[in-house]
């Protein structure tokens, strides 16, 4: 079954936020390709977080559901989704 590389930005919900923790949480529960943090503003960092999801219907909505549980998790938005794997 083919796979899909999605890109997320995601924001913390603040300053605060330890964003170093949160890439790690992040690797223990999902199949990360690869992660890279980047400055935003303020002091605000941001993640860039690649992801493996199944081809199927519904795969980033329900990693959408699970990051959301994450204590930390702000705003995020996909910004590239390519297929791998055939």
């Amino acid at each position: 079954m083919a796979e899909v590389l999605v890109t997320y930005r995601i924001l913390p919900k603040d300053a605060e936020v330890d964003v170093e923790k949160l890439l790690k949480e992040f690797e223990k529960r999902f199949k990360v390709h690869s992660s890279e943090i980047q400055p935003l503003a303020f002091g605000i960092k941001v993640i860039i977080l690649k992801v493996i999801l199944p081809e199927e219907e519904g795969s980033t909505d329900k990693f959408e559901e699970e990051l959301r549980k994450i204590e930390g998790v702000g705003e995020f938005e996909i910004i590239e989704s390519t297929r791998i794997g055939f």
